[in-house]
C-alpha cells in the first residue's frame, strides 16, 4: 500500500477568471499537498494533487466547492492511486 495518494482533476463550469488557481495554491500550501493547476483550452481547471490521504481528500473537498465566484458543474476523477513518493515537491500554477 502505497503512503501518498495523487489525484488528476478535470474542473468544468466557470472556474476561469474567477481565481481558481490561485484558491487552489493556497490551499495546497495550507494543507501540504504537492502538484499543479493550469487553466486548458476547453475553459475548464486541470489540477493535479499528491500527498496524504486526509490532506488530498480534503483538497478535493475543497475543489468541489472552488472560490466564491466560481459555479462547477462538474468534477471529473481522470486518475486516483496510492504512491509510494511525491513526484512533485510543491505545488504550482502552471
Amino acid at each position: 500500500m502505497g503512503k501518498f495518494r495523487k489525484v488528476h482533476l478535470i474542473i468544468k463550469g466557470d472556474v476561469q477568471g474567477v481565481g481558481f488557481r490561485a484558491f487552489a495554491r493556497r490551499n495546497a500550501q495550507k494543507l501540504g499537498v504537492c502538484g499543479w493547476v493550469k487553466n486548458r483550452i476547453d475553459e475548464a481547471v486541470e489540477i493535479v494533487v499528491e500527498g496524504t490521504r486526509e490532506a488530498v481528500d480534503e483538497m478535493v473537498k475543497l475543489m468541489r466547492s472552488g472560490p466564491n465566484f466560481s459555479h462547477i458543474t462538474e468534477l471529473e476523477f481522470m486518475e486516483d492511486k496510492e504512491i509510494q513518493d511525491l513526484v512533485h515537491s510543491e505545488f504550482q500554477i502552471r
